[in-house]
């Protein structure tokens, strides 16, 4: 191994990172679950190494990251909701322990509905955490078939992808006749092609980038929002204002004057994004319900996506 480092590339490689490794404590310990699970765990510590991470993109001319934790989005995210926060927040009343939680969340929510029932044999139960920002919601559940808190780590199985290249006679025997060859095309995002298609029988399927915007609804949302724009001159101008200072630099002091336009024009975008609503009776923010009814539409386009080359070309494909 230590023959291996005294290679010259090696070594160039470790000295143009010595800044960043450099940025942590001595002796500074990742934990026997990794970096990567470090980072996410205490990110603050790894500020200092992302940040000289960051100006090394900037000095080998690599594309920059944001290594400044700032949302770029004016819509409002998903905020977390327990028991206690149901209590103090929304309920207006003292929480307290001796209290089952079911009993606050039952006020409020129906517990019988399908979302809130217990799935995988009652296993996996409801226990009073919900995630939402006003239109979407998300239910967070809990395990009560594992007694401790934390289990031991599952062992992740990778299943290697054989290549044609590779496959044996015996292979080749077995996926006859339902190959289809997959390469995205110039005018398409996806190009898929039988293996007994010809000339005179051709059996191809094509996937575009129109039918994704369709599906997806993108120019429709798209049109929503330049509409919108339109009717408040106040809200293209902050946009306009707001994109003459850059978000992505490693200088603080760019970075200051991105805080300084962005402090500037959040009361108009704030306004625009977060509290438009939609002409329904209901009154949904706008925004909002656009978000989660296109994160619906993937779902649905990906499964159509699907159907549809399963019907076209070979119900079990061999890709």
């Amino acid at each position: 191994m230590e023959q291996i480092l005294q290679e010259p590339i090696y070594m160039e490689a470790l000295n143009t990172l010595r800044p960043v490794f450099d940025a942590y404590d001595r002796g500074y310990n990742f934990g026997e679950q990794g970096l990567y699970y470090d980072v996410k765990r205490n990110p603050v510590n790894h500020f200092k190494a992302i940040y000289q991470l960051s100006r090394l993109f900037v000095h080998l001319g690599l594309s920059v990251f944001n290594c400044f934790p700032l949302r770029r989005s004016w819509s409002p995210c998903y905020v977390t909701i327990d028991s206690k926060i149901l209590c103090q927040n929304i309920l207006g009343i003292r929480w307290s322990n001796a209290v089952d939680k079911l009993d606050y969340w039952r006020r409020v929510v129906n517990l019988d509905s399908k979302a809130l029932k217990p799935q995988e044999g009652r296993q996996l139960r409801f226990r009073g955490t919900i995630q939402t920002d006003g239109v979407g919601v998300t239910v967070l559940k809990k395990r009560f078939d594992r007694q401790k808190r934390y289990t031991a780590r599952f062992t992740v199985e990778y299943k290697a992808t054989s290549y044609i290249t590779n496959l044996t006679r015996r292979n080749h025997q077995e996926i006859s006749g339902r190959c289809v060859a997959v390469d995205p095309g110039r005018r398409d995002m996806l190009y898929f092609v039988h293996e007994n298609s010809t000339p005179e029988q051709p059996v191809k399927f094509r996937y575009t980038k129109q039918q994704q915007d369709k599906t997806w609804k993108t120019k429709k949302y798209r049109r929503i929002l330049q509409d919108l724009k339109a009717q408040d001159p106040d809200v293209v101008q902050a946009e306009q204002a707001l994109s003459q200072q850059p978000s992505s630099t490693v200088s603080v002091e760019d970075f200051g004057r991105f805080l300084q336009a962005r402090s500037e024009q959040s009361a108009v975008l704030s306004r625009f994004y977060g509290h438009t609503i939609t002409n329904h009776d209901n009154g949904y923010p706008l925004f909002r319900k656009i978000r989660l009814s296109a994160y619906f539409n993937r779902q649905r386009a990906d499964q159509k996506l699907i159907q549809d080359l399963r019907a076209k070309l070979e119900k079990t494909p061999c890709l």
